[in-house]
């Protein structure tokens, strides 16, 4: 049984967990992805509980794990966890350094233009000239998350998407996983498959093919047109059927949408990965 749950980036700024926790219940899922810092603030865990949701994850954004404040950022999440026994706090990679990444965006521009148009963008090369600087960001990433997991914290990391992000490809993930096994991965199908488009890194089945086994959980969600993510899941999809059959089912399936979308959206989303998935 596909294990699904949604984000709390669903609800509105302001909403209570307990409210969010009510909501997801009514669209029928038992597991809630808190982010923070984020639009639902925390609460006790019994105001989850009571209702039959479950927090499966708290999901740090807009700091990863190469930024300066990564370390004082992460504390809120990390306590969040404990609070509510999430089982993980779920960490972007970050970035390569700042004159890399603004390069990067703009080469990005034109890849993302030639993607729409439906051209097939060339990103090695560019990728390649980066390849010392995206090694020595890879290790310093892996040495802040170290410490993190050696304070005790349970992580999982999240693959990118853009240029200029960390773990655009398979052999960064596999690396750092290799490197610290306490560390699980919170697939993102859609970042891989906008990568893709871009001519980032592979398919998000070449993703599951290798790495399925440290999967700890899986983000759902749409690309749409402009390939932003976050839009229903049939959207500019990845391939469902296929990384159903490849990534586990009993790890958290996390509807990653935002409020643009209605509760009959959630509902029509989870039917249609359901069928899709086979289940």
């Amino acid at each position: 049984m596909l294990n699904l749950g949604l984000s709390s980036d669903f609800f509105e700024e302001g909403t209570s967990l307990e409210i969010a926790a009510r909501r997801t219940r009514d669209l029928g899922l038992d597991l809630l992805a808190l982010t923070v810092p984020g639009p639902v603030p925390g609460g006790p865990r019994e105001a989850v509980r009571s209702v039959g949701v479950t927090v499966c994850g708290v999901v740090l954004g807009e700091t990863g794990a190469t930024d300066e404040a990564f370390d004082r950022r992460r504390a809120p999440a990390v306590e969040a966890a404990a609070r509510l026994r999430a089982p993980q706090v779920v960490v972007e990679g970050g970035e390569l350094g700042r004159g890399a990444f603004r390069s990067l965006r703009r080469e990005e521009s034109a890849l993302l233009a030639a993607a729409r148009s439906g051209a097939t963008p060339d990103a090695a090369a560019a990728l390649e000239l980066r390849r010392p600087e995206r090694e020595e960001t890879a290790e310093r990433a892996a040495r802040a998350l170290h410490r993190a997991l050696a304070d005790g914290a349970e992580l999982a990391i999240r693959n990118g998407c853009h240029a200029g992000d960390l773990l655009l490809q398979p052999d960064e993930v596999e690396w750092l996983l290799d490197d610290l096994p306490a560390l699980g991965l919170f697939f993102d199908p859609a970042r891989a498959q906008r990568a893709w488009r871009l001519g980032l890194g592979p398919e998000p089945a070449a993703w599951a093919d290798r790495l399925a086994s440290r999967t700890v959980g899986v983000f759902v969600h749409g690309l749409g047109s402009d390939l932003a993510g976050h839009g229903h899941p049939e959207d500019g999809a990845a391939d469902w059927g296929t990384l159903g059959r490849s990534l586990p089912h009993r790890v958290p399936w996390i509807l990653d949408v935002t409020h643009a979308l209605s509760a009959a959206d959630v509902e029509d989303a989870i039917r249609y990965l359901r069928a899709m998935v086979g289940e």
